[in-house]
């Protein structure tokens, strides 16, 4: 049972029913959290209905034998038997065991053992899981049972997937940045969650009529296209292959007054080159410390995975940052930005992910974010905090594309554009015209 400490799991069930369904149901798994405990605490019957009662049937029936409640407690509560995958009911107000322990729930092979627990630990890609399925190793009753992979438009979306691939451009090949735009750049490890930051913005600026389309760059306006039509599908970017940088031009429309645009370049570019360029020579970053040198002004993005503690991280973005000083980059920043990613792993929910973000910088990056603050005084750069995640995923597949139900599409990129908008006006106010 997960150790919890008593003032942080009160705080956790005050609020309760802000907290994603599928992390409900992990907490209950876990121990973290009991059903009396949910029931007690007035859990709302539409957040209690997301919980995949129904593919995990055991967390009913370990409630009821350890005493915790009846069937009848459930059913008064207004829980449906639907809901529930309750289809037996004993005459003590306990479910059948047999239907559900020798029809309903699969006995796995050492083979199936093996492919749940990589699809469990996001260690098997969508096209392998996909290929299980078509070839019978697994089928949806067992993902239902014994994963994460619990609803049938999960199971379509796997089935449903090709991959999608780029003709990608030579770093020489690719155009110089347009003049007059502000750039903007994402610094960061490979996989450190750059594509999914950058496609989470896109799709979120399509969706509330800030994109205004431009024909500059072929290839950056295709990619741009498609990173926000995979994020609506359910699909998690690929990263940028190895070596490869690219840019999308767009105008930003002002959310207060969409009739003014700001043009912008959306630089992105292979975590491996970061990681070169961070070893001390800027010209690793290729056409990138091209566009770098221009005139434009800039707002640079360091990407922070969250799930890597200080490791690896920490240095590379210190030398990363002390070059781009070097060569005068600050002179011509607006604004920068630290993004910690995947923030949702964090342990302690009762910590909103904007003071988390804040502590895990603190705690793991405080030489960079000293930097960071030096920069601060000596330029005027504003320099803010921001969390980020895309939600809960299985092997790169988004779990909850419903922007109402997955609220970290509104919230993070929301925050992010809306200080991108005060913040790169701030030196030009005719930008946004």
């Amino acid at each position: 049972m997960a150790k919890i400490n008593p003032a942080v799991k009160k705080t956790l069930l005050l609020s309760i029913n802000t907290r994603e369904p599928v992390q409900i149901y992990k907490w209950l798994d876990d121990g973290t959290l009991t059903l009396k405990e949910l029931i007690d605490s007035g859990i709302e019957i539409p957040t209690i209905e997301g919980i995949p009662f129904s593919s995990y049937p055991n967390l009913i029936q370990n409630a009821i034998q350890d005493e915790q409640m009846t069937i009848d407690d459930l059913k008064n509560y207004g829980i449906s038997e639907a809901t529930l995958g309750i289809t037996n009911v004993t005459d003590n107000g306990g479910l059948e065991e047999d239907p559900l322990t020798e029809e309903n729930v699969s006995e796995l092979s050492p083979e199936q053992e093996l492919i749940v627990w990589e699809i469990n630990n996001n260690a098997m890609s969508i096209e392998m899981i996909k290929e299980k399925l078509l070839d019978g190793a697994v089928n949806e009753q067992i993902l239902f049972q014994h994963t994460i992979i619990n609803n049938k438009d999960l199971i379509n979306r796997i089935l449903n997937y090709q991959e999608i691939l780029f003709e990608w451009p030579e770093p020489d090949k690719i155009p110089n940045l347009p003049n007059g735009h502000t750039d903007i750049y994402f610094f960061g490890w490979s996989a450190s969650g750059k594509s999914c930051l950058i496609a989470s913005l896109f799709a979120y600026c399509n969706h509330h009529g800030l994109n205004h389309l431009t024909a500059q760059f072929p290839f950056g306006d295709n990619y741009k296209n498609h990173l926000i039509s995979r994020l609506d599908e359910g699909y998690l970017p690929e990263g940028t292959p190895t070596g490869y940088i690219n840019y999308m031009p767009f105008l930003l429309r002002n959310p207060s007054d969409t009739k003014k645009k700001h043009p912008l370049n959306v630089v992105e570019m292979a975590g491996e080159l970061f990681k070169e360029a961070s070893k001390g020579d800027l010209k690793e970053l290729r056409k990138a410390f091209t566009f770098l040198q221009n005139s434009n002004r800039k707002a640079l993005y360091f990407v922070i995975d969250y799930s890597l503690g200080g490791r690896s991280q920490d240095l590379a973005l210190q030398q990363m940052f002390a070059l781009l000083g070097s060569k005068g980059i600050f002179n011509k920043t607006d604004v920068i930005y630290l993004v910690v990613t995947k923030i949702d792993l964090r342990e302690d929910h009762s910590v909103s992910p904007d003071e988390e973000a804040v502590n895990y910088i603190e705690k793991n990056y405080k030489n960079f974010l000293m930097g960071c603050l030096d920069c601060k005084d000596e330029y005027k750069i504003p320099i803010k905090i921001f969390p980020f995640s895309i939600g809960s995923t299985v092997s790169d597949i988004l779990i909850e594309t419903n922007r109402e139900e997955n609220v970290n599409l509104e919230r993070y990129p929301k925050a992010i554009i809306n200080s991108l908008v005060e913040d790169t006006a701030q030196k030009k106010k005719s930008w946004f015209s």
